[in-house]
């Protein structure tokens, strides 16, 4: 069993570590070894603002831009949350949506909770 306090420092972390984020138009593959995402689109990572929402929970916030050429026209299936170094905490699949155009931005929020 992990402490409260553990729980919070593991939150903490999380915050302080992961932060940044990328869209694809993949999403196919399911397995938790998977290194990156399927098919991804942006050139460079975007911001994931994370903040500890309660003492075990971490909720992002991410925002993909239209104007970013990539995604024009493009229809997005994954997500992924990531370190500076690309590692990644997690990818999220989900039911496609878009197309884009470049003057629409998506807006993705993720909640973990450290149990």
């Amino acid at each position: 069993m992990i402490t409260d306090k553990g729980k919070s420092l593991i939150a903490s972390y999380l915050v302080s570590t992961f932060n940044e984020s990328n869209v694809g138009s993949g999403g196919n593959a399911s397995s938790p070894s998977q290194t990156e995402l399927d098919v991804p689109l942006l050139s460079s990572n975007v911001s994931a603002v994370g903040v500890k929402s309660a003492e075990n929970t971490v909720q992002w916030k991410i925002t993909v831009q239209g104007s970013e050429s990539s995604i024009t026209g493009r229809t997005l299936r994954e997500i992924s949350l990531e370190d500076s170094s690309g590692n990644l905490l997690l990818r999220i699949p989900f039911d496609a949506i878009g197309p884009f155009s470049t003057s629409e931005e998506v807006e993705f929020f993720i909640e973990v909770e450290v149990e």
